[in-house]
């Protein structure tokens, strides 16, 4: 469940129970049900799921949530694949394969791939 660069310099935050769930709720939101197109820059960045990472590992629920994300979860991975047509419809171009399944993989984040892009 590793997403970003963990020998950049660490900074440590306390947080309230809460506002770790509450966080890791905005998220989600942001990944998985946010429309809006200046979004999605975020919904796959690497610091975005750094963050989520520590938060899970601050959190109370440990090892059952990261059974929870190992676990996928297909209707994420559409809405991320129809994400994704969406953005190459509004930039007028395809992604290459490559930098389509890096953005398809981090966008999906904490989830386990059940698929690959191809479906």
């Amino acid at each position: 469940m590793k997403m970003t660069d963990h020998d950049e310099p660490r900074k440590s935050v306390s947080l309230k129970v809460g506002e770790i769930a509450a966080l890791k709720k905005a998220i989600m939101y942001l990944k998985f049900s946010c429309d809006d197109a200046e979004a999605d820059i975020f919904a796959s960045s690497p610091l975005i799921n750094g963050a989520f990472e520590s938060l899970v590992k601050a959190g109370d629920l440990g090892e059952l949530e990261i059974r929870f994300y190992q676990k996928g979860n297909k209707e994420n991975e559409n809405y991320v694949l129809s994400r994704i047509g969406e953005i190459e419809a509004r930039d007028g171009k395809e992604m290459s394969e490559e930098l389509k399944r890096r953005v398809y993989e981090a966008w999906v984040y904490p989830f386990r791939l059940t698929s690959d892009l191809d479906g």
